[in-house]
């Protein structure tokens, strides 16, 4: 009976060393969920093309954009629509074409899974609890990122649109891996 409590002590020592990180940010938000949210929007807005704007002024409305990257959103429409040859005003009185932009979503999601032990206690009797590392046979966490647009462009003139683009739907991924305790990662958000 000693012989097994040495034992159980002994294993539970041997796994109660390990190394655990923390999730430190100096900002609202993490550098990793800023890129997948900016990302995903990228993607969205990169299924649209505007021959319609081609030296013709325009007025970006954003009355209806209501996101925590809002300011992005409208920088990243604003310089798709000046790469396409458009001249960006800021009176829209002035414009030739008005393009209004919302978004549904831009944000990010988080799972993970595990084949393995979780981290967990143990208690042991008088000595208090022993801490057990994760033990992962294989485990995968997966961030990603959604971004849903709407763009609106219409004549200023008669108020017409001027094209028809559905929702646009980006979507950015950042996953970890860890097989075998070999760790590897794959992202979408450095493209």
């Amino acid at each position: 009976m000693r012989l097994n409590l040495l034992i159980a002590l002994a294993g539970a020592a041997l796994f109660s060393f390990g190394c655990q990180t923390a999730k430190v940010t100096n900002t609202a938000r993490s550098a990793q969920e800023q890129l997948l949210c900016t990302r995903a929007v990228d993607l969205a807005l990169g299924k649209v093309v505007f021959p319609q704007v081609s030296n013709r002024k325009v007025y970006i409305d954003n009355k209806l954009l209501n996101s925590v990257d809002k300011e992005y959103v409208q920088g990243a429409l604003c310089r798709k629509i000046a790469m396409s040859g458009a001249m960006m005003i800021k009176n829209q009185k002035d414009a030739d074409i008005i393009i209004e932009v919302f978004s549904g979503c831009v944000g990010t999601d988080y799972n993970s899974w595990l084949i393995g032990l979780p981290e967990s206690g143990l208690p042991i009797p008088l000595a208090g609890t022993v801490n057990i590392p994760e033990i992962a046979l294989y485990k995968r966490e997966r961030q990603s990122g959604t971004g849903k647009i709407g763009l609106i462009m219409l004549d200023n003139k008669t108020h017409k649109s001027m094209l028809s683009v559905p929702l646009l739907y980006g979507e950015s991924y950042y996953n970890r891996f860890m097989i075998l305790f070999v760790p590897f990662t794959t992202s979408n958000t450095y493209n």
